[in-house]
């Protein structure tokens, strides 16, 4: 991992004693607004986390913590590495107190249960806010946290805490990206797939960006309608996908419903001119029609959980041909 920044307070007498204690934060942050852990006793804000027990890996330190300190639950295949901070300085129990403290950006679901919070988080009156970094800087560098800043180390953990919503600023870590809602229409053993040409030709399901104020489920509706003509009823959403470095940074899958007599027609993408449309048709296709290619791409969105389409693939075995496409 990284080093962000080393803070050496040289504070302490050289070649004396030496404790260390590693811990894990995370940087959970949704809509431009971070989620922080907010001590409103000494009025500060801090990243959730904590120490590393032993025997335990980041990972499990990263849940655990966050868990305990907000009700938070992290999605673990989101979370990724940030940085770490180095803090050197005189310890209260040994001469040198030396701190790995390890960022990770992760994600969280949005079932939420109560803190577990220890004595001292208890004392501190820990609280969950989600805020703008800009307000928690603000918060940390110019109200008054009572006698926790005549503590050398409260002082010092403020400011690395402050440092690093700096940085996350300063790379534009916290820019909300764009999101994507795709949607599975059925009927019977067959799939609602847009015949597609975009430099290549393929086969693709509806769907389409999430707009600033509409909630996916909205945009999966809207892109249905758009792209093919119907009118269709979210059931429920399948997976979702966080794309890391990719142009859109979250995907979310839904299957919907539409009138059995209900006809689809092409439509058209309001964001491309008339002549440069990409949707060449829409069509209902079983999965066995479709280019392994393809095929892939509607299993990774979810389409082993829809019933009836698990037992098609598994019954395939070896003994499945693949269309010419």
């Amino acid at each position: 991992m990284r080093t962000l920044l080393e803070m050496d307070f040289k504070n302490y007498k050289e070649d004396g004693t030496v404790g260390r204690r590693p811990s894990v934060r995370g940087v959970i942050f949704c809509n431009g607004k971070i989620a922080m852990v907010h001590s409103l006793k000494y009025d500060y804000y801090k990243f959730p986390g904590g120490g590393i027990d032993e025997g335990e890996t980041h990972q499990e330190t990263l849940i655990r913590e966050v868990l305990e300190e907000t009700g938070l639950k992290v999605i673990p295949n989101t979370i990724k590495e940030y940085g770490q901070i180095i803090r050197k300085e005189k310890g209260l129990y040994d001469d040198i107190f030396i701190q790995e403290n390890f960022y990770y950006l992760c994600r969280v679901s949005e079932d939420k249960s109560s803190q577990s919070l220890d004595d001292y988080e208890s004392d501190e009156k820990f609280s969950l806010e989600w805020v703008t970094p800009e307000h928690a800087i603000d918060v940390n560098e110019n109200h008054n946290h009572s006698e926790l800043t005549e503590k050398v180390n409260g002082k010092h953990m403020i400011e690395r805490e402050t440092l690093v919503l700096k940085k996350l600023i300063e790379e534009k870590i916290l820019t909300k990206k764009k999101e994507r809602a795709v949607c599975f229409v059925v009927r019977g053993d067959k799939i609602l797939i847009e015949h597609m040409l975009d430099g290549h030709e393929y086969f693709d399901i509806p769907g389409g960006g999430v707009d600033k104020g509409e909630t996916p489920e909205e945009a999966a509706v809207r892109e249905l309608k758009e792209e093919c003509g119907l009118d269709g009823k979210v059931i429920r959403e399948l997976v979702t996908i966080y794309n890391e470095g990719g142009y859109y940074d979250a995907e979310h899958c839904f299957l919907m419903e539409v009138d059995d007599a209900a006809v689809e027609q092409v439509g058209m993408d309001p964001e491309l001119a008339p002549d440069a449309q990409v949707i060449k048709n829409v069509e209902w296709r079983k999965l066995e029609e479709l280019p392994e290619r393809d095929r892939a791409w509607l299993f990774w969105r979810g389409l082993l959980s829809i019933p009836g389409f698990k037992k098609t693939a598994f019954g395939w075995k070896n003994e499945i041909s693949y269309p010419g496409k």
